[in-house]
This record gives C-alpha cells, sequence and structure tokens, in this order.
C-alpha cells in the first residue's frame, strides 16, 4: 500500500485519503514514496536533486547576466576610444591647417625683405612691378600666386578622391620657390637669408600640408571605417 507525504507538515499519509490528517492540508497529486523508490531514490534525494538543479539555473542565468554586463562594459569602452580619436584627429587637423597658412604667411613676409645687401629695391614684390625687367616680374607674380594657393586648398575639406590636391600644390609650390630662389641665391654673390627662408618655409609648408592630408584620413577612417581599410 502506498503512502504520501504532505508537502506542509512533511507527514506520511494512506495512499487513500486524499487530505493529510494532521494539517488537513489537500493531497494535491503529491507523488508517492514507492514512485519515489520506483525512480530508484528516496523523497530526500529527488529534492536535493531539484533544488541543486533550480540553483544551476540561477547560476547560468547569473552568468549570463554577467557576461553580457561584460560585453555592454567592453562596447562602452571602444565606443569612448572611438570619441577619443576622432576629438584627437580632429584639432590635429586644425593645428595643421593652421601651420600651412601660418607658412605661407612668412613667405609672403620674406617676399617684402631684400634679397640682396644693400639694396632694398630687389625685393619678390618689387620684381612684380617690372622694376627689374618683364621676366622677373611674370615669375614673381607667378610665385606670389603659387605661394597663396597651398593656404587656400588647405581650407576646403575636400572628398576622399581630391583629397591629395593640398599636398600636390604644396609639391608644386616648394619646387617652383626652390628654383626661384635658388637662381636669387646662387647668382648673386651678396644674397642674404631671405631666399634661403624663402625655401625652407615653402618646405615646411608642404610638409604640414602633406600631415593635414594624413590626419584628414584618419578621421574620414574613425568617423566612417572604424576598423580602417
Amino acid at each position: 500500500m502506498g503512502t504520501w507525504v504532505c508537502k506542509n507538515c512533511e507527514t506520511e499519509n494512506d495512499d487513500r485519503t486524499n487530505v493529510c490528517t494532521i494539517c488537513g492540508v489537500k493531497r494535491d497529486a503529491q507523488p508517492t514514496i514507492e514512485s519515489y523508490d520506483a525512480g530508484g531514490s528516496s523523497y530526500e534525494d529527488r529534492y536535493h536533486q531539484e533544488y541543486d538543479a533550480r540553483d544551476q539555473t540561477r547560476d547560468d542565468r547569473k552568468g549570463r547576466s554577467e557576461a553580457s554586463l561584460s560585453d555592454f562594459t567592453e562596447s562602452t569602452d571602444d565606443s569612448a576610444k572611438l570619441r577619443e580619436r576622432i576629438q584627437k584627429c580632429d584639432r590635429q587637423k586644425h593645428v595643421f591647417r593652421g601651420l600651412v597658412i601660418a607658412f605661407v604667411i612668412i613667405q609672403l613676409g620674406l617676399f617684402a625683405l631684400p634679397y640682396i645687401n644693400g639694396l632694398s629695391r630687389y625685393t619678390i614684390y618689387y620684381n612684380c612691378t617690372g622694376i627689374h625687367g618683364s621676366i622677373e616680374q611674370i615669375c614673381s607674380i607667378m610665385l606670389v600666386c603659387i605661394t597663396i594657393a597651398p593656404a587656400v586648398v588647405a581650407c576646403v575639406n575636400w572628398n576622399v578622391r581630391e583629397r591629395n590636391l593640398p599636398v600636390t600644390i604644396a609639391v608644386i609650390a616648394a619646387i617652383l620657390t626652390t628654383i626661384y630662389c635658388a637662381v636669387i641665391w646662387f647668382g648673386n654673390k651678396a644674397s642674404t637669408f631671405v631666399p634661403a627662408a624663402i625655401i625652407l618655409s615653402a618646405w615646411l609648408c608642404m610638409f604640414f600640408a602633406a600631415r593635414l592630408v594624413k590626419t584628414m584620413n584618419e578621421l574620414d577612417n574613425a568617423m566612417y571605417r572604424p576598423t580602417g581599410f
């Protein structure tokens, strides 16, 4: 004859009764001890097994929650690093653009200084007036125009295909400036430091134009292609 255990007071009752003889709680389809014994384990063993299973389920859920929180934290850290990289590239872009413009202004200022000792008439701007001949006038006007060009193109936000244009213009300006000033420098024994300073400024302008383009590419990669090319 089978028995069942009351889940309220754990009293064993006859299988023929539907309520506990001690506390009066209904049977509610309580498994019998015989059924537990037929399964090869006691009621206490089955209870502990079910309790351990519930603990394992809670541990699994906790583990998944901690993993999700860890993934969210890593994602937040990556976003913060990306924002920091974008801000850094944006600051560098403005700095290099300012340096390009600064060295163009320096060159324009040097054009007003005499490039031959004791002769104040011999400046680039005087040559633009044609006082020393038409050839010097044409070359000097072209030099002034090509000197200004890198500053102009550096202020434009070019697309990816045209982004190397500031470097190209700056290289052309530096080469033409070097040729012009080399003729003045080596053609006159009384030449001042002005031609050398103009050449140096032109190449520094080209260098910072290249840095500007590189920084703009890095900024574009950070904003639209985080993983790079």
